[in-house]
């Protein structure tokens, strides 16, 4: 079963579509949440927080999330940030095969969830 907060690194398919680039990905809504029957999860994108040269990316209030080594574990390789101001519809059929890389911790869960809110508001 696939569940909120577990983070994946779907190489199937990247996200945004046009991105040259494979994300790890969160899971937002648990199986079959939002569709029934069709097996698809609502994911929001974690990426770096510095862009390849170097250089910060600038986050986008209320929809960039800062994730830390520190608070994530190993899993997560270098600082950065979960972004939800563009969310994804993935099929759980992609998922189903892989083992999680870990969880968010709550609390950034939590911030989260109130950042995609704020894309139906």
């Amino acid at each position: 079963m696939i569940n909120r907060g577990q983070v994946f690194w779907p190489a199937k398919i990247k996200h945004p579509p046009d991105s040259s680039t494979a994300h790890r990905a969160v899971v937002l809504t648990s199986n079959n949440m939002l569709s029934q029957g069709a097996g698809w999860v609502l994911i929001a994108i974690i990426r770096s927080a510095n862009h390849q040269d170097g250089r910060p990316v600038s986050p986008i209030p209320m929809h960039s999330i800062l994730l830390t080594q520190q608070e994530c574990g190993p899993w997560l390789v270098a600082d950065s940030y979960l972004e939800t101001h563009q969310l994804f519809h993935y099929p759980v059929s992609l998922l189903q095969n892989d083992n999680p890389l870990g969880r968010i911790p709550t609390g950034k869960l939590n911030e989260a969830l109130v950042g995609a809110k704020l894309l139906f508001d």
